[in-house]
Formats: C-alpha cells, sequence, structure tokens
C-alpha cells in the first residue's frame, strides 16, 4: 500500500509539471516550495527529466490513458495501435531503460530511488507486455473504444459541448482503430474472442444511449449532426469488426 501510495503521488506530481496552463500564481508558488527543499543531486535531476519526457511520449501514444490521468492535450485523439506504432512504443521504453540504467542510483536520495525502482518495474512490465504478453496480437478486445469515450464524458473537466467535440473526433478515428485490429489480431483463443465480440457489440446501443444522456445540456443541433455521424461511422465499423472477429 506504501509503494502504491507513493506512486500515486509521484504520477499526481508528474501530472501537475506537464500542465499546460497553471493557475495565476502557481509558479511562484512552486518557486518558493523548491526553495525551501535541500538542491537535488544531478541524478536526481536526470531522473526528473527522463520521466518527464517519456510520461510525455507514453500520453501521445496512448491518449486515452492521458485524459484518464487528467492531462488533456489529447482528449481529441485515439489510439492508433498499427504495427508500426508499437513497435515505436516498444523502442522508446528500451530506450528509457536504457537511460534509466545509466543513472548512479547511489547518488540518488532515498524517496527518488524509490521513485526510481517504481518506474523501473513499471517500463518492464509494459516491454513485457508489448513483447511477451502482445494482447495487440491476441486479443480483438485491445481495440475497443469504450475506455476512451467514458474518460471523456464520465468526468466534467471541461464545459459539455468541448467534451462532447472531444467524443466526436475519437469517435471518427474508430474505423481506424479497428483496421488495425484486423491487420493486427492473429488466431485469437476462441472464448477471448467471443468475450472480446459481446463487449465490443454493447458499444452500438451505448452510443445511442449512454453518450447522448451525459449531454443533456447541450443544444446545438449543428453539434449533435457532427455525432450522429460519427456515431455511424464508429457503429458500422463496429458491427464489421465483430462480423470479422466471429467468422475469422
Amino acid at each position: 500500500m506504501i509503494r502504491r501510495t507513493r506512486l500515486a503521488a509521484a504520477l499526481s506530481l508528474l501530472i501537475g509539471s506537464l500542465a499546460l496552463a497553471a493557475p495565476a500564481g502557481a509558479a511562484k508558488h512552486a518557486a518558493v516550495a523548491r526553495a525551501s527543499k535541500p538542491a537535488r543531486s544531478a541524478e536526481a535531476v536526470r531522473f526528473d527529466q527522463l520521466l518527464r519526457r517519456e510520461t510525455r511520449e507514453r500520453f501521445a501514444a496512448n491518449p486515452s490513458f492521458a485524459t484518464y490521468m487528467g492531462v488533456h492535450d489529447y482528449d481529441t485523439q485515439l489510439e492508433n495501435t498499427s504495427r508500426v506504432a508499437i513497435d515505436a512504443e516498444a523502442a522508446s521504453i528500451r530506450r528509457a531503460l536504457k537511460e534509466l540504467g545509466a543513472i548512479d542510483t547511489a547518488k540518488l536520495d532515498a524517496a527518488t530511488r524509490i521513485d526510481y525502482d517504481l518506474y523501473d518495474a513499471d517500463l518492464q512490465g509494459r516491454l513485457y507486455r508489448l513483447t511477451e504478453l502482445r494482447p495487440w496480437e491476441k486479443d480483438p478486445g485491445t481495440y475497443g473504444y469504450g475506455f476512451a469515450i467514458d474518460n471523456l464524458i464520465a468526468r466534467n473537466f471541461a464545459p459539455p459541448a468541448t467534451r462532447l467535440r472531444a467524443v466526436i473526433a475519437r469517435l471518427r478515428l474508430v474505423p481506424r482503430q479497428l483496421a488495425n485490429g484486423r491487420a493486427n489480431v492473429k488466431n485469437p483463443a476462441e472464448l477471448i474472442a467471443r468475450f472480446s465480440a459481446e463487449d465490443l457489440e454493447t458499444l452500438v446501443d451505448y452510443l445511442n444511449r449512454d453518450v447522448p444522456r451525459a449531454f443533456p445540456t447541450v443544444k446545438d443541433k449543428a453539434l449533435w449532426k457532427q455525432y450522429d455521424a460519427a456515431k455511424l461511422g464508429a457503429q458500422t465499423a463496429t458491427r464489421a469488426y465483430v462480423k470479422w472477429i466471429r467468422e475469422e
């Protein structure tokens, strides 16, 4: 529990450091806070820089995760899990592990050393998942988009119309993502394929029912017309993908 709490705290601090727009006076308060703490070692600064850069890369490759973590720079984007993108993400993680291994942990303070170990385990786990477990090749449900939409409608982080526009933008990218699934998935286990098809099928009604209910105050007819068009494209691609899973 202590390790998980520290990781959550570290991620929260990181998200704050990545925010593009800070409240008035935040920079001044941050400077005062830094001045009251002991100077960080060069190795600790290297670790901080690596963590920030690689996390930005992770958010860019996983927009839904970024939204979930409260970073809204990528709200209008959707994962593009092509084989090229998968290989690029694995290469990025390997580079981060190499840079992390070059940091002299003996020169880190105790708190940063814990963060180092947590981050190292996170990188190792993500690389193992991509290169060994390979859900992108074995599980058609990897290409579902419910999580991507849920993160936009469940939290009131922006005006409803703004969030609806983000939903529309992501729905327009659903056909591309499901096409990635067709290209990448190879002979999934029958049970996994069945569960994936059933889960994806529920998204058709989800777009008809749950998304409109999440935006009762949006009265812009033109915006809803855009939603209907994007929804239709996503639903058509979803039905075709489910059919492919069941027949292939």
